[in-house]
């Protein structure tokens, strides 16, 4: 029921997610939902609760893959792919969760609850690895969490300006910012 409630999600926003379209999907009955979740935002709930959980899981598999021997540039290129990623793997439900959603109380504490906690975590590793104020890998996180929000408000982010830029050069543009924002 979860999984069928992502998947409409992702393709279709959450305007298509209905109850209906859900056990359809499912296979269950519109009253199993009900039974099970009570209503349609308990699902919505549960659908954005294990899809911020993926997020978080991947982005801690992400700084822990990240090893010392790296350079400080290297290691950041590998934090902002890691990044853009998880926004990328995620893009059609976070869409859905984070700008339909906003508006459902619920969904909105849990997205800024998951948020607090991967920038909870990215900043304590960019403090502890470049040695640097809290401030900064503050706004080191926001500058990287920015980057991901932009691709789901701009499907297709390469045609922002009139010089197109791909995927690897945008992570490597980030990191080389991130890097000078950390020094």
């Amino acid at each position: 029921m979860v999984d069928a409630a992502l998947a409409l999600a992702e393709t279709d926003g959450l305007r298509a997610v209905t109850i209906a379209r859900i056990a359809a999907l499912s296979g269950c009955s519109n009253g199993a939902l009900y039974h099970r979740f009570g209503n349609r935002e308990s699902l919505l709930k549960a659908a954005s609760a294990r899809m911020l959980s993926q997020i978080e899981t991947q982005m801690h598999a992400a700084l822990d893959s990240i090893g010392p021997d790296l350079s400080d540039l290297n290691a950041l290129r590998a934090l902002a792919a890691a990044n853009r990623a998880v926004f990328e793997q995620h893009a059609g439900a976070l869409r859905a969760f984070m700008i339909e959603g906003r508006s459902i109380d619920a969904l909105a504490k849990q997205g800024f609850g998951a948020s607090q906690s991967v920038g909870h975590d990215v900043i304590a590793w960019l403090t502890a690895r470049f040695d640097c104020p809290r401030a900064r890998a503050n706004a080191a996180f926001r500058l990287l969490f920015s980057a991901g929000a932009l691709m789901l408000v701009v499907a297709d982010d390469r045609h922002l300006t009139n010089i197109e830029v791909g995927p690897d050069d945008a992570v490597h543009d980030l990191a080389e910012i991130l890097l000078r924002l950390l020094r």
